[in-house]
């Protein structure tokens, strides 16, 4: 769907919200409303559309919008990722879980997918699968100062 054509309208009114979300959320999110509207089959209107959403204090709003990009376009991270931050952050642990464990099949290249799977093994009480996933964080970036307190921290638990 990314290949399609986007209405010129929705254009504009992607580039007008953009600087927006910084300064005027509420009229940030009217327009991303606007452009999925002129644009239902264009994921990068609905990641930032979950952006204005999470921005304004609508974290279910945003889940909707980012599932809807992660529909739109299964193989960009940031939509898959947002989708399993959004479950954590509602509280909903075991969603957020199986969604990073598929996050790291599906980008096993990516250390904070590795990372962010290693605290949420870990408030399972999952110790050597937490020390797997950093250890895994850090074979990909060695320079990863999260992944590595976040491993010291499971190896203490």
């Amino acid at each position: 769907m990314e290949g399609m054509a986007i209405d010129p309208a929705a254009i504009a009114l992607l580039a007008e919200a953009g600087p927006l979300l910084a300064s005027d959320r509420p009229r940030a999110r009217a327009l991303l409303e606007q452009a999925v509207a002129l644009a239902p089959d264009h994921a990068q209107a609905w990641l930032s559309l979950g952006a204005a959403r999470d921005a304004t204090g609508d974290l279910n709003g945003a889940l909707a919008a980012w599932r809807q990009a992660q529909a739109l376009a299964p193989r960009r991270l940031n939509a898959a990722y947002n989708v399993a931050m959004a479950l954590q952050r509602l509280g909903r642990s075991a969603e957020a879980l199986a969604a990073f464990e598929a996050l790291s099949q599906q980008f096993p290249q990516t250390p904070v997918v590795w990372n962010t799977l290693g605290t949420l093994r870990l408030a399972t009480g999952a110790v050597i699968p937490a020390e797997e996933a950093f250890q895994a964080a850090i074979d990909l970036d060695s320079t990863d100062v999260r992944a590595r307190a976040n491993l010291a921290a499971a190896k203490r638990y």
